[in-house]
């Protein structure tokens, strides 16, 4: 969808541009001045890219859902290539054209919401949870450190894009 006032996006875009504009990084507010009722990730990261190119730029505003998905893909072509390496990377290769072009894909890293980057996040922590399970450890690390810090790293995550309610 081009329209930015469908699916909820005035809200998530009034937030970056109200951070671009020198607004509370912690509390951002829409056009309104009513404050933040969602997660500050999007924002935090559109916010730059809006204060660059002006809140009226439609990839500002997107780059951070544009990034998540293709950085979702990256990594099933990673995953792919460090699981089935006889393949060629060709497993992850097909799993990464499939993803990225499957409709609920394109929507999600069109419209400026914090799903894909929710997306993202889980898709990465999956990732590295299961290369955790699937690969040895090596000799320079516990694999007790590497699952707190992928758990960290999936709550902080989880919960700066989505909210709390994603944490249980």
């Amino acid at each position: 969808p081009d329209d930015g006032w469908a699916h909820t996006q005035p809200r998530t875009m009034a937030y970056a541009v109200d951070l671009a504009a020198g607004g509370s990084w912690v509390l951002p507010q829409d056009e309104e001045g009513r404050p933040s009722t969602k997660p500050p990730l999007h924002p935090w990261l559109a916010a730059p890219a809006v204060a660059v190119t002006g809140s009226h730029h439609r990839v500002a505003h997107l780059w951070p859902d544009l990034a998540a998905a293709i950085a979702t893909g990256l990594a099933m072509v990673v995953a792919g290539r460090r699981w089935w390496p006889r393949s060629g990377g060709q497993v992850g290769a097909v799993a990464a054209t499939i993803w990225i072009t499957s409709v609920s894909t394109m929507k999600l890293a069109a419209i400026a919401r914090p799903d894909m980057l929710l997306v993202a996040g889980t898709a990465l922590a999956w990732i590295a949870f299961t290369d955790m399970l699937v690969r040895p450890a090596t000799s320079t690390g516990d694999p007790g450190d590497r699952r707190a810090w992928l758990v960290a790293a999936g709550i902080a995550v989880g919960g700066l894009a989505k909210g709390p309610a994603v944490l249980p």
